[in-house]
């Protein structure tokens, strides 16, 4: 596939030789999902009913800001109302990439795709939440695309572990 010639993520420079391979916003549909959970949210107590659009602003606006893109270096979501945020995941820290919908987004006919990468590993604490890909259109092509250039570099690290085990069990037999 192509790069996209455009460079430009909100709030991000791409890094110097980095390629945007895909983009990608959440399908409209995704908006009346929105709206749907604001307004159950706001019926469920008779007080907030007057807040009901102040909900649905927020459910809207959420859908709206919700960006992301696949460079060959890296996964990146934007999201945010107020402020933003920016998760940026490296393609050699993906842990797991994995499709997703509820019953809900079943019956709407979409479909999330999230992306955990290994940044608590580090630390002893397991895989980390990751990232969220909402309401995306063709959700296999992204999963295996991010699949596809997190695979070599997951390879390229397993044989550093091997190698860094071999060391270490040469050092342990010279030990003993």
């Amino acid at each position: 596939m192509a790069a996209l010639t455009t460079t430009t993520i909100p709030g991000l420079a791409l890094l110097p030789g980095e390629r945007l391979i895909r983009q990608g916003t959440p399908s409209g549909v995704l908006r009346l999902r929105a709206l749907i959970l604001a307004t159950a949210i706001g019926v469920l107590g008779v007080v907030t009913i007057p807040l009901l659009p102040v909900f649905w602003w927020a459910a809207l606006k959420g859908v709206d800001v919700h960006r992301y893109w696949l460079t060959d270096r890296r996964v990146i979501v934007r999201t945010g109302i107020i402020g933003y945020r920016l998760r940026s995941i490296p393609l050699s820290r993906v842990a797991d990439v994995s499709v997703q919908a509820t019953w809900l987004d079943r019956l709407l006919g979409l479909t999330h795709v999230e992306v955990r990468d290994m940044t608590g590993e580090s630390a002893g604490e397991g895989v980390s939440k990751g990232a969220m890909l909402l309401g995306v259109d063709a959700p296999g092509l992204w999963a295996e695309s991010i699949l596809a250039r997190s695979g070599g570099a997951l390879e390229a690290g397993g044989s550093q572990l091997d190698e860094m085990v071999g060391l270490l069990r040469a050092l342990v037999a010279k030990a003993a």
